[in-house]
């Protein structure tokens, strides 16, 4: 195997779910990448195109929308996407654009599905992906409302004041016969 190969092999071995091949499956994964470079603002899927490849990213990194534009998903160096096309057999339903330049190794799709037939770790990691991912981003949301509050609802006295005219210790007496567990001098 020449050393291009051997790097390609040696990235895709060091992130899931080729960490978890066969050598012998890692060689052949290594031997039928096709290597695409794409400039940041470029697209590298559009919606309803027909995707005959995994996409795995070599670097740089992605983002992925909804039907209506909105953001779905941000990925990176290692994270692999198009699978759930391919596990669909459809055209591409969350189109992909590049945000920075970015490299991505296209894995043919006969190989994709001989990965899924003879190892249960990587068919189970793309068919349990997509509903993982989707669970997270809800989960996200969600926490993310739960996070919000008004302020009003957080302050519950009004600041205690010293006139900026005032000597430091004077402030610091203020804030003391003040009796609140805080004083922002």
């Amino acid at each position: 195997m020449n050393t291009e190969l051997l790097e390609i092999r040696d990235h895709l071995g060091r992130f899931a779910p080729f960490d978890r091949l066969s050598d012998e499956l890692l060689d052949a994964v290594a031997s039928e990448v096709q290597v695409s470079y794409y400039r940041a603002d470029t697209d590298i899927l559009v919606r309803d195109q027909e995707t005959h490849e995994l996409c795995y990213i070599r670097s740089g990194a992605v983002e992925m929308y909804r039907r209506s534009g909105s953001l779905y998903n941000r990925l990176s160096e290692g994270d692999i996407f198009g699978y759930s096309d391919l596990l669909r057999h459809r055209g591409v339903q969350f189109p992909v654009r590049a945000i920075e330049d970015t490299l991505i190794y296209f894995i043919p799709e006969a190989l994709f599905e001989r990965l899924c037939e003879e190892n249960d770790d990587f068919a189970d990691f793309v068919e349990e992906g997509g509903s993982a991912l989707k669970t997270t981003v809800e989960q996200q949301r969600r926490n993310s409302d739960m996070m919000t509050s008004r302020v009003r609802k957080l302050i519950r006295r009004y600041p205690t004041m010293v006139e900026p005219h005032r000597r430091f210790r004077k402030r610091l007496d203020a804030c003391a016969m003040s009796r609140q567990p805080r004083c922002w001098c």
